[in-house]
This record gives structure tokens, C-alpha cells and sequence, in this order.
């Protein structure tokens, strides 16, 4: 088998995310960033609707090294862009690395809710899904 690896928060506008995140941004491991988690007072990524990480590999220490140097990101809102993410992980086929006649399994993690249709004209954001 082959795993990937790929992170999303939620559409990167208001109300979702805030703008301060984006005007008052600093840079972290190369990725500007604004925000602390809360917790321990680390620096977050800014929000991304998603983000390709590890295209599909053998190799679980590749996997293993991805997952563990991700910057976690927050949004404002309570819903995240689940759905959007999953969508971009299943169109981009030559970016993710799926291959012709193999079984796609997706694993999404998350701490909260989907965003669901509709939910994006809060931010004026009319048009579907580019898919």
C-alpha cells in the first residue's frame, strides 16, 4: 500500500478566518504565520482551504517526518473545510499520486464539524467547486 499525507483548516477569508491572520503574519519554518494554538503558545501556519503535503509513498518514515513538522492552523469559526479538502485530495490526481484501477481510501481527521453547501456565501463565495 501507499499512504500520502495532506492538511486543510477552512476557506481562508472572513468570517472563517480572521484577517488580522493574514495581515499580521510572521514567518515560521518558511511558512508565514500568525497565530498561537493556544495551548502551548507555538506558532500556527496561516488557515488553508487545503494543502498537499506528501504525495503518495512506501515509505512510512516519509509519512511519519510529514506528519510530525506540520504547524497546526486554526480558523474562527466552528466548522472546518473538510469537504473542500477531501474534494482537492481526489480531483488532483498527478499532484496526490493516485494511481489508474487502485482503491482511493481517504482518512480525514478532524476536532470538528463540516462546513456544508451553502455555507461559503458568507464570505461571498457563490461558485462550486472547481471540480
Amino acid at each position: 500500500f501507499q499512504i500520502g499525507f495532506g492538511t486543510f483548516t477552512d476557506k481562508p477569508s472572513p468570517p472563517y478566518t480572521s484577517k488580522i491572520q493574514s495581515e499580521l503574519g510572521h514567518v515560521v519554518n518558511g511558512k508565514k504565520s500568525s497565530c498561537t494554538d493556544g495551548f502551548t503558545g507555538e506558532p500556527c501556519s496561516l488557515p488553508i482551504d487545503y494543502e498537499h503535503v506528501t504525495t503518495l509513498t512506501n515509505s512510512s518514515e516519509i509519512f511519519s517526518s510529514s506528519v510530525q513538522d506540520l504547524i497546526i492552523s486554526i480558523s474562527v469559526d466552528i466548522p472546518e473545510g473538510t469537504l473542500d479538502a477531501m474534494m482537492q485530495a481526489i480531483v488532483c490526481r498527478d499532484v496526490v499520486g493516485w494511481r489508474e484501477k487502485s482503491r482511493k481510501i481517504l482518512l480525514v481527521m478532524t476536532d470538528d464539524l463540516v462546513h456544508t453547501a451553502g455555507d461559503g456565501t458568507l464570505a461571498g463565495i457563490y461558485k462550486p467547486n472547481d471540480a
